[in-house]
């Protein structure tokens, strides 16, 4: 690869720009400069990004380095044949031109071709704005410090797999050159309906704001292209105030609506630290935050200060809302619950409604009220919550006003202790709730349901797959963003937006089109009647079989999808929409639909999104007697179906039943038959199936006269129950809550997926059940990330998992055996974690939460180390003296880290002779760490293997051993 010289670079730049003849001085190549890069979503994707055939992809570089000694910076763009650089424009405005922001373009240098694997690529030099280097930091990037580079491909370039070149130049040297993959997608096609009546809102306009007509016609035209007028954020939080033109541009296609954020505790972000002075709060540690408001003072606001005056003052202030166009008020609350604020009115009031006959003190609150504490700040963010509403409604009477936060969750924990915001307390002063619910999945699926049948005002539901945050980016994949679409549509909710801007993967702007046009053709049945009793929707089950375990029957079915198969049903006149989600990553499933009670004839049973009509076996509609007889159906991996039964189609693109049948026949000639699934009995010791939790789906048991440990196939084959048989007690249960051990996660999946966990043996050993299970990565094709050609490195990982019953049921262990099976001759990062999330204690917990009895002791280097939900750290890393760099830490940077010398990991509940115990015993030659993280509600613990590097054909394992015990320590 031939690279230039980097003083002959700059001599290029000014050449070219001068006119003058390019001549490349002899200069011996300094040092690499004091600058490194990063480029989104590139960096969370496994070094790979997709582009629209004929579409501006947009690329975010973010930058660090010493602004002391990097005065200027130039970034270098290699592009293969077919790839043009539109241009490239900073994220913030670079001017300010009659009071409205203005974005110029960074100069572009081309410098010809350069040579990368023995191709030509033609290189453009990008001179960054002064800007960026002046605010340069050399660990961290500064807000909106960022740089937007768009690219584009020639028409034709569809299913190429191409790589860019990229490297930082300054006056010290350049950069080693980094690549990245460019894969080309087929054009966007715009959806075959709009959407009308299901709302749509992208945030934030950015591509709108560059400065090449190109590339803002066609993020333009694309968010048109799906909705008839979509929701947009105005001037939003003050940042800038857009040219008029682009205004009335903005105000004539889109709605628009304002945002105010709030700071810790509720302050609103409107300055009011500036204007006048207010009571402040106070932390945990006594320290006053001065720009933060008191919550009781945002409250009580004597003399009306803050929502009569400073408020609707801050709100004019920012121009928020002194357009006719501007339709909601949004405010952004995440005011946080737990360490703050601690002022003697706080804690007075804290008194009164928790009624202490004290005021108690900060310390005590904490250790001894810490769950009433949570109480007492949701009550406070809810009364905060009506100012802040009746402030919109008195001075902006014709604006609504629209809440901004943290959604309600299924499960056990309804509100969240990081905001401590409650929706329902909020509907009575909220025209609709906007909820950030930010991740996909089964999860997102269940909290979108529970939102809507919880609050009273409509849920508008917001999703973040731009956010520049690892944590959030990585919640995604393009198919799920398609069914988080379709999901809140089809369970109730008014809308979805997409948060912070429209900087997106290509994939994933073609599944929020494929999302929205299956909605836009369906929204006459989403915004008619729900009824999941007009169709049934189950899983063709390849294998089933009943099971008895102690009196409680249940039915063994493979495949095991259990909820992660989610159907809704809807009506409109006498027609039908059948909703289907796979909420399961690697498998696809098998249908099998019944649609009862219509009346006789041919119907068009027709999925939505490839607009194919269901045939039976001659090639004919289905009748109402087959539909009620049930037709068969396919939902991939990740994805959804939307199935429409009606009399208004015709059938060019047909589909015929058969074509599913065959995919079963070949699933049940696989499996092996009911042989594969038989237990095995000797003497006291039984490995057979069971269902622990009595829902009805089995789980894989084994048995000794002491405990039964069952084994969940569909929850990774981990133990999931540990039953005492003398007692019933389950020492992994706390009600509905499920805790495991066991649970295999590689420290990264680099774009990879687990198959399904299948049972390979199910027998007895020496006199103790054994259960054998199997898995393998796989390249997750629904996911960000996969390298394009040949897939996850991680792609054909082997991993056996077996598990055993010992000493009458007392112990268990768990063992791993990993093989690299890559169908590359690769080496795999095949590092891991041993995840464990212990419920112990539920028997003796008397209502507490179970890590308020619970304490995890291990040996640390300075002595006996104790860890509880009361230490000031919740997640830390424990790891030999003599290690200092671990992969663990990429995964988690902000762990604190302590010393450890890998040995018996011991966890108790409750005290004295009440005392449970588990204890832990790692493979020591295999374990160099413990991480364990804690909250109020539960914790880990987790052994930490080595950074693992596994050859082809190669086998690692590990083993860890739990043993239980009650009573005192030493009995």
């Amino acid at each position: 690869m031939t690279r230039f010289r980097p003083l002959a670079a700059l001599s290029l730049v000014v050449a070219l720009a001068s006119g003058a003849p390019a001549q490349e001085p002899a200069v011996t190549p300094s040092a690499a400069p004091p600058i490194s890069g990063e480029l989104f979503p590139v960096c969370y994707q496994n070094g790979t990004y997709r582009i629209p055939a004929g579409f501006p992809g947009v690329l975010l570089f973010t930058f660090k380095g010493d602004p002391k000694t990097v005065k200027e910076a130039w970034l270098a763009l290699d592009l293969p044949p077919g790839v043009e650089l539109v241009g490239a424009v900073p994220w913030l405005p670079t001017r300010t031109v009659d009071n409205s922001a203005t974005w110029d373009a960074e100069t572009v240098t081309p410098q010809g071709t350069v040579k990368h694997d023995g191709k030509d690529y033609s290189r453009s030099v990008i001179a960054l704005n002064n800007d960026l280097a002046r605010h340069l930091r050399p660990d961290q990037v500064l807000w909106g410090r960022k740089e937007r580079v768009y690219l584009k491909t020639w028409p034709g370039m569809a299913g190429k797999n191409l790589k860019v070149y990229w490297s930082l130049l300054t006056r010290a040297g350049e950069t080693p050159a980094q690549s990245f993959a460019l894969t080309v997608l087929p054009a966007l096609e715009p959806p075959a309906k709009k959407l009308q009546r299901f709302n749509l809102m992208a945030c934030k306009l950015g591509s709108a704001t560059a400065p090449f007509p190109a590339v803002q016609d066609a993020y333009y035209r694309y968010w048109l292209s799906l909705h008839e007028r979509p929701y947009i954020l105005g001037e939003a939080m003050g940042h800038v105030r857009l040219r008029d033109e682009l205004r009335d541009r903005f105000s004539r296609d889109f709605r628009w609506v304002g945002m105010v954020g709030a700071k810790e505790g509720g302050t609103p972000q409107l300055n009011l630290d500036r204007w006048l002075t207010f009571a402040k709060r106070v932390k945990a540690d006594g320290k006053i935050a001065n720009d933060l408001v008191c919550p009781s003072f945002l409250i009580q606001d004597p003399e009306d200060r803050i929502w009569d005056k400073a408020a609707p003052e801050g709100i004019r202030q920012y121009r928020l809302l002194n357009q006719s166009s501007v339709e909601a008020m949004i405010w952004d609350f995440e005011p946080g619950a737990m360490e703050f604020c601690f002022c003697d009115v706080c804690r007075k009031n804290f008194a009164a409604f928790a009624g202490l006959a004290d005021t108690p003190d900060t310390q005590t609150i904490k250790s001894q009220h810490a769950k009433k504490w949570f109480d007492f700040r949701v009550d406070q963010h809810a009364k905060i919550n009506a100012k802040f509403a009746g402030m919109v409604k008195k001075h902006f009477p014709k604006t609504q006003y629209w809440i901004c936060t943290d959604n309600l969750h299924d499960g056990s924990h309804l509100l969240s202790e990081w905001c401590g915001c409650d929706e329902r307390l909020f509907d009575p002063d909220v025209d609709l709730h906007l909820p950030m619910i930010y991740y996909a999945g089964l999860q997102f699926y269940k909290d979108v349901a529970l939102n809507v049948k919880s609050l009273q005002k409509p849920v508008f539901v917001l999703v973040d797959p731009a956010e520049q945050l690892e944590m959030f980016f990585s919640r995604y994949t393009p198919l799920k963003i398609k069914q988080d679409i379709v999901a809140c549509a089809a369970l109730g909710a008014v809308g979805i937006g997409f948060w912070p801007e429209d900087y997106l993967d290509g994939a994933y702007l073609a599944n929020i089109a494929a999302g929205t046009g299956m909605v836009a053709q369906a929204e006459s049945y989403y915004f008619g009647t729900r009824d999941d009793t007009l169709a049934e929707v189950k899983v063709e089950p390849v294998f089933e079989k009943t099971i008895d375990d102690g009196g409680k029957k249940s039915t063994l079915v493979i495949p095991s999808l259990g909820e992660k198969i989610q159907a809704t049903v809807h009506a409109a006149g006498q027609g039908r929409l059948v909703t289907v989600f796979n909420y399961d990553e690697a498998n696809d499933a098998i249908l099998q639909v019944r649609v009862p009670g219509l009346p006789a004839g041919a119907y068009w049973v027709r999925d939505l999104e490839s607009d194919r009509v269901y045939l039976d076996a001659d090639r004919k509609p289905l009748t109402a007697e087959a539909l009620a007889a049930g037709f068969l159906s396919k939902v991939n991996a990740s994805d959804v179906v939307v199935i429409e039964v009606s009399q208004n189609h015709d059938i060019e693109k047909g589909i015929a039943q058969a074509e599913f049948q065959k995919e079963i026949d070949a699933a049940r000639a696989k499996l092996g038959g009911p042989a594969a699934f038989a237990g095995a009995t000797q003497g006291e010791a039984t490995a057979d199936w069971g269902d622990v939790d009595g829902n009805g789906v089995p789980e894989v048991r084994l048995e000794l006269p002491l405990a039964k440990a069952y084994v969940d196939l569909a929850q990774g084959a981990n133990v999931t129950g540990w039953v005492v048989k003398a007692t019933g007690e389950d020492l992994l249960a706390q009600g509905k809550d499920r805790g495991l051990l066991g649970e295999l996660v590689p420290y990264d999946l680099k774009g990879a997926v687990w198959a399904a966990w299948t049972l390979t043996k199910l027998e007895v050993r020496d006199g103790c059940p054994v259960a054998v299970l199997a898995s393998r990565l796989q390249t997750n094709v629904a996911a960000a990330g996969a390298d394009p050609q040949g897939g996850s490195t991680m792609d054909g990982l082997d991993v056996e998992k077996t598990v055993t019953l010992l000493d009458g049921g007392n112990a268990l262990t768990v063992a791993f055996a990993l093989t690299n099976s890559s169908p590359r001759p690769l080496t795999m990062p095949a590092g891991f974690r041993v995840k464990n999330y212990p419920r112990l204690g539920a028997a003796v917990a008397q209502g507490k939460p179970l890590p308020a009895i619970s304490r995890v002791r291990i040996q640390a280097a300075n002595g006996a180390r104790e860890i509880t939900t009361a230490a000031p750290v919740n997640s830390t890393v424990f790891l030999p003296p003599d290690v200092r760099e671990h992969p663990f830490l990429k995964v988690l940077a902000d762990a604190k880290v302590e010393s450890w010398t890998p040995g018996p990991v011991v966890i108790e509940a409750g005290a004295g002779a009440e005392t449970r115990r588990l204890t832990i015993e790692p493979d020591t030659k295999a374990t160099v760490g413990l991480y364990s993280w804690w909250s109020t509600a539960s914790f880990t613990v987790e052994l930490l293997s080595a950074d693992l590097a596994l050859p082809p054909g190669q086998t690692a394992t590990y083993e860890q051993t739990i043993r239980f015990e009650t009573g005192a320590a030493g009995k």
